[in-house]
């Protein structure tokens, strides 16, 4: 556990390094920088190990530097991860490099992201590494990759620019097709936020959850997962966490736009992860979807949080760091694929 008390002691110590107030600018770089070079290690020089899948990962790169003739292939591997694996496997032979390159492509990603769109960097990249993303980034290389660049499309969403939120999402796809799943996430941003369109969403979810089966197992062809509708107990603490930043969102949403107006895109975008998070009731093929939209609820309960009167926002900011925090510990203690964390080198 030594490793991620330390990732987490980073986050928070180096935020106190910089005082109390709001970070820009240069200090903003610096902040995330320093708070994010913990995690870069934890996910460049892991062993294999950590991670349910990484020793699937070592296996197909050592595949790549074999004759071609002796090479087996799978076809559910797209074709960006099958090329960028197939360069590094050639030019720098240790599978090490593999981790290394894609923990610093995946930290970048979510370092500019949280600069572009955070008021307090602190909290974003805490939710990050606490509530389920970062834990996900160990062990899923192709969909993190995916994951990550769909981060930077964000400000297409913004601008409205489909050609660039297109192509960006192909690019994705190319590591892992469940990219594609983002693509409602350019509309849905769009929506007015009213009374009525909440209520039409809410209706959205209800019909969503009424045909989840038949919806799941179109996702499940889409992944290629090799099982139907998988029943599961699991998923409540989440549903029931993003149910209470959506319910908080929703009746805190004047103030929240006003401290950005660009936050209602969040805001609509945190609904999709809702309704998924209510799919991932039935079951789990639903969870890797939902992780395109998590970092918009991440951000949501930031902003909602730096947006509460001065006198009542330290309160919240204790509460939901402290119940973070002890959610992340507790999923660690859980996880045997991820805890204990050893490095490579050890």
């Amino acid at each position: 556990m030594i490793p991620y008390i330390t990732a987490i002691l980073c986050i928070l110590l180096s935020r106190l390094a910089f005082g109390n107030n709001l970070l820009c600018g240069k200090q903003k770089v610096a902040y995330l920088f320093w708070s994010i070079l913990p995690i870069f290690i934890l996910l460049a020089f892991r062993a294999d190990s950590v991670g349910m899948d990484t020793p699937n990962y070592i296996r197909s790169f050592e595949n790549q530097k074999l004759p071609e003739h002796l090479q087996y292939e799978d076809d559910r591997i797209e074709m960006g991860y099958v090329f960028l694996e197939g360069l590094i496997a050639k030019t720098l032979s240790n599978p090490q490099w593999l981790f290394i390159i894609t923990a610093l492509f995946i930290c970048l990603s979510i370092g500019h992201f949280i600069y572009q769109t955070a008021k307090e960097p602190m909290l974003a990249l805490l939710f990050f590494i606490t509530l389920g993303f970062f834990q996900f980034t160990l062990s899923g290389i192709r969909q993190s990759i995916a994951l990550s660049i769909t981060l930077w499309l964000y400000p297409f969403i913004k601008q409205k620019q489909f050609i660039r939120f297109i192509i960006g999402l192909f690019i994705a796809s190319l590591f892992h097709k469940s990219a594609w799943l983002f693509l409602p996430a350019y509309f849905i941003a769009q929506q007015k936020i009213t009374p009525i369109r909440i209520l039409i969403e809410l209706l959205g979810f209800l019909l969503l959850f009424l045909s989840a089966e038949r919806l799941l197992l179109i996702t499940a062809d889409i992944m290629d997962y090799n099982y139907g509708i998988e029943e599961t107990g699991n998923g409540y603490i989440f549903f029931i966490i993003v149910l209470l930043i959506t319910i908080c969102g929703i009746f805190n949403r004047t103030a929240i736009i006003q401290q950005n107006p660009t936050n209602k895109y969040v805001l609509n975008l945190n609904f999709i992860s809702f309704s998924l998070w209510g799919l991932r009731l039935i079951s789990r093929t639903a969870e890797r979807v939902t992780l395109y939209y998590m970092p918009y609820s991440y951000l949501l309960l930031e902003e909602m949080i730096m947006s509460q009167k001065k006198s009542i926002k330290q309160f919240y900011l204790f509460i939901v760091i402290l119940l973070a925090i002890s959610l992340f510990f507790y999923r660690l203690s859980k996880d045997s694929s991820i805890s204990p964390y050893t490095f490579y080198f050890e």
